[in-house]
């Protein structure tokens, strides 16, 4: 089971690190500051910034997003058409996590179950992946 936190901190568990995932983790560290505890549980075994990504993303408020979030992205190897800047997808997802703060993902935690306490919260049930089960496993 996911530890409850020793304070009076609401515990989240966000499953995925994938875009939603570290983008949802951002914004509650962010506007929640110190009354959440936010885990992001994730079954691989490798963190964002080390996965190859295959494609571009183009979203025209990308930028507004990550400027509200506070992450700034190095466009200077970004490709620039007009009024459109694409970056890779492995770029984003680096901004995203390194803006959390430390220990927030969990990676190899795969969520088997959930249990439904007498208070009405809910806990997540996980167990460690190991790498054969997860080298097939694609953020993003």
């Amino acid at each position: 089971m996911l530890p409850r936190p020793l304070s009076s901190k609401l515990s989240i568990a966000i499953v995925g690190a994938g875009f939603a995932g570290l983008t949802l983790a951002n914004v509650l560290q962010q506007n929640e500051g110190d009354t959440v505890l936010v885990t992001v549980l994730e079954s691989s075994s490798r963190l964002p910034g080390s996965i190859v990504f295959v494609g571009d993303i183009n979203v025209p408020s990308l930028f507004t997003v990550l400027k509200q979030l506070s992450i700034s992205i190095d466009t200077k190897d970004a490709c620039s058409d007009m009024d459109r800047v694409m970056i890779s997808r492995q770029q984003l997802k680096k901004a995203l996590y390194e803006n959390l703060r430390p220990g927030t993902v969990r990676c190899r935690q795969r969520v088997t179950g959930i249990e439904k306490r007498g208070d009405g919260l809910i806990d997540c049930i996980v167990e460690q992946a190991n790498d054969d089960e997860t080298q097939d496993t694609k953020l993003g």
